[in-house]
């Protein structure tokens, strides 16, 4: 039986850490282990949570330098042939570790796969963070099955089908270690968001495939340290949204859908004035400074996938929604991913038993 490697990536909030060690625990898959690395001081928690979770290890880092160095850091201290990459606020569901193997042992290109996020506050309806399985367009604009800008669907049981998806949320991500580390891991430079976008689009360049599993779900709690909506999360998620463009776009496509983002960048701005007092503005402003004024270092960024990007064997524009998310929800109105068309091919996914 394979061995899954879980890596909590721990900010704040012991309680909900408990909660998600209770999880796993409760999940049952009997080859796993189980790693705590915590990016804040667990101080004399430590103590209390070794006690009530024995088989878990726990690891402090000296410096909060984010989130992908955090699990790559985990990573690199465990062993197993799978890793499950978790915040410390989602609680997955028993059964969860068993589906997500089982669908990855059915076919060694699937490099990555989340489970269903529901929100733990209404567990009726999806999560903002995946939902059940995320998408994005050719301008960069993420979005997910149920969940499209804030538009937030019930789960009536119609995104059940397992598929073929762009990204897997950070939140609950699972990977193949060995297409984790073929990949170079998370880039640390992203701190916090849009390191598992980047990730899956370096994969999708190698051929691999990253998968929705429905039949497998977690609760997500959601941002208790850092509101969805504070200007420092509206700065990660504008700035690294463009890196992620930046530095995996080829040359020529880059030439040709950097400028029209940019454009709209500037729109969401002005909206932001009349909207929400130029909240979001502010942090526009703040992502494309931040950009400018560091050339070398996003060059930098750029560099470090040249190679993987020159010897793609699967051009990820295949992967990516043809249409303008942007467009086809202010305009046209469509509010769910049912009513939306222009996807690129799939496969079909062998469901886990």
């Amino acid at each position: 039986m394979p061995r899954v490697s879980v890596v909590v990536v721990h900010y704040r909030h012991v309680e909900l850490l408990a909660a998600c060690l209770a999880a796993i625990e409760a999940d049952g898959y009997p080859e796993t282990e189980v790693l705590v690395v915590a990016n804040s001081p667990l101080g004399g928690s430590q103590v209390e949570l070794q006690q009530r979770f024995p088989e878990a290890r726990f690891i402090e880092r000296a410096e909060n330098d984010g989130y992908g160095a955090a699990c790559n850091e985990g990573a690199a201290e465990t062993s197993g042939d799978y890793l499950l990459f978790l915040n410390n606020d989602i609680e997955i569901a028993p059964g969860c570790l068993e589906g997500l193997v089982a669908t990855a042992e059915n076919d060694p290109r699937i490099a990555l796969a989340q489970p269903k996020i529901r929100s733990a506050q209404e567990p009726q309806r999806f999560d903002y963070a995946g939902a059940a399985g995320g998408l994005m367009d050719r301008l960069g604009y993420t979005f997910a099955r149920g969940r499209i800008f804030d538009t937030i669907e019930s789960d009536d049981g119609q995104y059940d089908e397992p598929c073929d998806i762009f990204w897997a949320t950070g939140a609950a991500l699972f990977a193949r270690r060995s297409a984790f580390d073929a990949a170079g891991g998370f880039e640390p430079a992203f701190f916090l968001h849009m390191e598992e976008i980047d990730l899956a689009w370096r994969l999708h360049a190698m051929g691999q495939r990253v998968v929705a599993v429905p039949t497998t779900e977690a609760l997500h709690v959601g941002s208790p340290s850092l509101g969805r909506d504070s200007r420092r999360q509206m700065f990660l998620n504008h700035r690294n949204n463009l890196i992620v463009l930046f530095r995996n776009y080829r040359s020529r496509q880059l030439l040709t859908l950097l400028p029209l983002r940019l454009v709209l960048e500037l729109l969401a701005a002005v909206y932001s004035l009349f909207d929400d007092g130029g909240r979001r503005a502010l942090a526009i402003v703040q992502a494309l400074f931040d950009l400018l004024r560091r050339p070398s270092w996003l060059f930098a960024l750029r560099r470090r996938v040249a190679e993987s990007r020159d010897k793609a064997v699967l051009d990820p524009l295949d992967r990516l929604y043809r249409g303008s998310i942007v467009v086809d929800y202010f305009v046209r109105g469509r509010r769910t991913v049912s009513e939306l068309s222009g996807f690129g091919g799939g496969e079909p996914v062998e469901r886990s038993s």
